[in-house]
């Protein structure tokens, strides 16, 4: 008998855990659904699929957590007054015979009359009690067909959650500013200069799936005892590593190679302090978000740059960043001025160029009117960057005291909810 009462407890606090679980992530869920809606960041377009994404969520848990919340009233409707005396006990847990004998006639089953041994009851959840076997008479008690109704909507339920996205957004990996941050590429615009390719990215997106080390520890200290024969270790703390990305970026236009430059020059920026004329003087590097490959992977994980590393290979080509044409041969234009110097009228134009032969004009090449002047590569002050690079970015993870003093839970941390908010 006891055995089935801890059977029934641990079913109720299983119930009870569960639906505080879904209570916290629709309150977190509502917030991240409030930020998305009011972000001046994002156009109406980009706004949209988030939004909706997360709607889809937040009605997910909502169902949710009306399922569980069903299922805990409908447990202790079943189980009241279960545990207020031994007798209460068997007498709910226990039926006599003639009761199911009654249940089978009324649903056409054939059962004995004479009902020796007595018929344990399942319990709601459909988890059978340790130790205890039902017997097998034909009848389906009425406990169970309604345990197996919820179970049936639970299931439907959580089905249509997994159907769900995770997010129709972005996931690829990015790392960026602050969005309060009014500096670097989130500058007014005519203080971007050439970071200016990254506003309309919101940071620097890896078009390639990077690769991606994070290492996590828990030290001990070791301590030997006279006389042992072995060391004993001492918990002490716990850590995040160096968190180190590392990625391939490709430029095949003038646009990418503007693009892969604002990159390489945002990251020599990012380990650099405010100095010397800065408003912001005295100010450590900026504060880095990780964010990508879902929201339990990386979901706006502050962190530090600490080192910035990229080769400029020999045996790829070279791109210019800037202006097409900037070495003034415009061909476009040149077709348009040539085609309005040749003459429609090829007899006319015969008669033309022999003029100027027997008048003693030279004659040009192909009936151009001018050369075109040498290009001048160095005009407007080009940058080049590789068609290709390698580049790597050493991270430090970042977790205030105020957040591991009152924010921090395992048990928060260990379903996902803290990783959804940024945590390490």
């Amino acid at each position: 008998m006891a055995v089935i009462i801890d059977s029934k407890i641990g079913q109720r606090q299983s119930l009870v855990d569960s639906i505080d679980f879904v209570k916290g992530q629709i309150e977190i869920t509502q917030r991240q659904l409030a930020s998305a809606e009011n972000s001046t960041l994002y156009t109406a377009a980009e706004k949209a699929p988030r939004v909706a994404a997360l709607k889809a969520e937040l009605s997910g848990f909502q169902a949710r957590l009306a399922s569980e919340q069903q299922a805990l009233q409908q447990f202790d409707s079943g189980t009241t007054g279960a545990t207020d005396a031994p007798a209460a006990v068997e007498k709910s847990l226990v039926a006599p015979a003639g009761n199911d004998t009654a249940a089978a006639a009324a649903a056409g089953a054939t059962t004995p009359t004479d009902a020796a041994a007595p018929v344990v009851e399942q319990p709601s959840m459909l988890i059978p009690a340790i130790g205890v076997a039902p017997a097998n008479t034909g009848a389906t008690p009425a406990s169970n067909t309604e345990a197996g109704k919820l179970l049936a909507q639970r299931q439907t339920a959580l089905g249509a959650q997994k159907r769900q996205p995770n997010d129709t957004g972005d996931w690829r990996v990015r790392i960026s500013l602050a969005a309060q941050s009014t500096y670097l590429y989130n500058a007014p615009s005519a203080e971007r200069g050439i970071l200016a390719p990254l506003a309309a990215t919101h940071g620097v997106i890896f078009p390639y799936t990077p690769k991606i080390d994070v290492g996590y520890r828990a030290t001990y200290n070791p301590t030997d005892l006279t006389h042992s024969n072995y060391t004993n270790y001492f918990y002490q703390s716990s850590s995040v590593g160096q968190v180190r990305i590392s990625g391939s970026f490709t430029a095949q236009d003038t646009v990418e190679a503007q693009y892969l430059l604002a990159v390489i020059h945002f990251f020599r920026s990012a380990t650099k302090m405010f100095y010397g004329q800065d408003a912001e003087r005295g100010a450590p590097p900026p504060l880095l978000f990780v964010s990508g490959l879902g929201e339990y992977q990386f979901n706006n994980h502050p962190c530090v740059l600490t080192n910035f590393e990229y080769g400029l290979p020999a045996d790829v080509d070279y791109i210019r960043a800037g202006s097409p044409n900037q070495n003034g041969t415009d061909l476009l234009k040149r077709r348009t001025s040539t085609q309005n110097n040749l003459p429609t009228n090829p007899i006319s134009g015969a008669l033309t160029r022999l003029n100027q032969l027997f008048s003693g004009q030279k004659i040009q090449k192909g009936g151009i009117v001018s050369q075109p002047s040498a290009p001048n590569f160095s005009k407007n002050s080009p940058t080049y960057v590789p068609t290709k690079i390698e580049i790597s970015v050493s991270l430090l993870p970042i977790v205030t005291r105020n957040q591991a003093s009152r924010q921090f839970s395992l048990k928060q941390f260990a379903n996902g909810a803290l990783v959804k908010q940024g945590f390490w």
